[in-house]
């Protein structure tokens, strides 16, 4: 055998190596394009529950300047218009109570009604009187 013939023989065995550590090398790079997908898989994920979290995040706050105008709403209310209707209230109370204070209680009205029914018996009694007396003429 030749010099020719043993280096096409060494680049044959040097090839068929080369083609090996490639092959390894392709199997190494296939595994890490996988790992690569499935970390963009992932990542797709993280990204869809950002947004999910930040739309969440916007309902939120959303919903807190919300609550916040009403509390404002609330408190205005409870400083400017319930003292006013209190006042009314009140106001009114003052009227009925001094109205009150002038109409007669349950005792006077029994002896209002006990004096009513003597004066009709009286007034009876005198109609019949002056009834007899009319004929009597």
């Amino acid at each position: 055998m030749n010099n020719e013939e043993k280096i096409l023989v060494l680049l044959s065995e040097m090839k068929v190596e080369m083609d090996q550590r490639f092959d390894k090398v392709d199997q190494r790079l296939d595994k890490v394009d996988e790992r690569l997908d499935k970390m963009d898989e992932r990542l797709n994920e993280l990204d869809a529950r950002t947004l999910q979290m930040e739309a969440v995040q916007k309902e939120h706050s959303e919903l807190l300047q919300k609550l916040d105008a009403r509390s404002l709403q609330s408190a205005v209310l409870l400083e400017t218009d319930i003292p006013h209707e209190i006042h009314l209230v009140y106001e009114g109370h003052s009227v009925l109570k001094k109205q009150m204070d002038t109409l007669a209680t349950k005792e006077q009205l029994e002896k209002l009604a006990s004096d009513v029914d003597v004066i009709k018996k009286v007034v009876g009694g005198h109609s019949l009187e002056i009834g007899k007396l009319k004929k009597a003429l």
